[in-house]
């Protein structure tokens, strides 16, 4: 019990205080120290604190007696109070992170790198990689997709609707090209993706991300269909090549 207050943001003293209350009831302080195994000289402010978290209840009598009268209201406040803390935290850091942007930028030294790339092996990496870089897309998003990655993101729907419904947010342009048999098993409106079309054949498997970015798709030679690994690369001038690739075959794709 008491490591799950503290999950709520409660200190250790803070607590065994609370949960003293509510098991044994008002009482002043002192003896609440006694009972609690709170130092005496720390007691009272434990109690001022959760008094500003409306966690506990005080009676300005001769000594103040503390009490918790109603435990669940008593967890919503703290659980608020938590979530405000959060709440102020965030904000912070994401000060934080555009002052270091910022400070990054005008302190980075040298040319902007040309090309960077990295795989990914194995199925669950190359799966949570595509969904990585796509939380990361801004204007556009040009997606081959295969039925394996199809049947992951299907399986993750609510990671993926939060993900699609972000970049549907942001207004970017957001294409996938697959088979008709693969839109069998899943149809666009179970993907919720607006533009989807079909073409005969997908020789190879990618995506463009941003004009910038691209993920290329290894299928495993001894298994088709399977993904053995996925190649990430940034590579302006490759985005740019693989980009019209995909547009001629999306001219020559079908509606469903």
């Amino acid at each position: 019990m008491e490591k799950r207050l503290r999950a709520l943001g409660l200190s250790s003293y803070e607590a065994k205080v609370f949960l003293t209350l509510c098991e044994r009831g008002a009482m002043d302080g002192r003896t609440l120290s006694k009972i609690s195994g709170v130092p005496l000289g720390r007691v009272y402010d434990v109690l001022r604190e959760l008094e500003n978290r409306g966690a506990v209840y005080v009676q300005n009598s001769r000594p103040k007696i503390y009490a918790v009268p109603d435990v669940e209201r008593a967890i919503d406040n703290i659980l608020r109070s938590r979530m405000e803390e959060v709440q102020k935290e965030l904000s912070e850091m994401e000060s934080l992170a555009e002052e270091l942007k910022k400070e990054l930028k005008v302190r980075k030294k040298g040319e902007e790198l040309e090309a960077f790339w990295s795989f990914a092996m194995g199925i669950e990496k190359s799966l949570n990689l595509i969904l990585q870089r796509l939380e990361s897309v801004q204007k556009s998003l040009l997606n081959i997709a295969t039925p394996q990655e199809l049947s992951f993101f299907v399986s993750e729907k609510r990671k993926f609707a939060r993900v699609v419904a972000s970049l549907l947010e942001k207004e970017i342009e957001l294409r996938i090209l697959t088979t008709r048999e693969v839109a069998e098993i899943f149809p666009p409106a179970d993907l919720r993706v607006p533009e989807v079309r079909i073409v005969d054949e997908l020789p190879n498997k990618f995506a463009v991300l941003d004009n910038r970015e691209v993920l290329i798709k290894v299928e495993n030679p001894l298994r088709s269909g399977e993904m053995l690994g996925v190649i990430y690369m940034n590579d302006r001038r490759i985005a740019e090549e693989l980009r019209e690739h995909f547009m001629e075959l999306w001219e020559n794709g079908r509606e469903i």
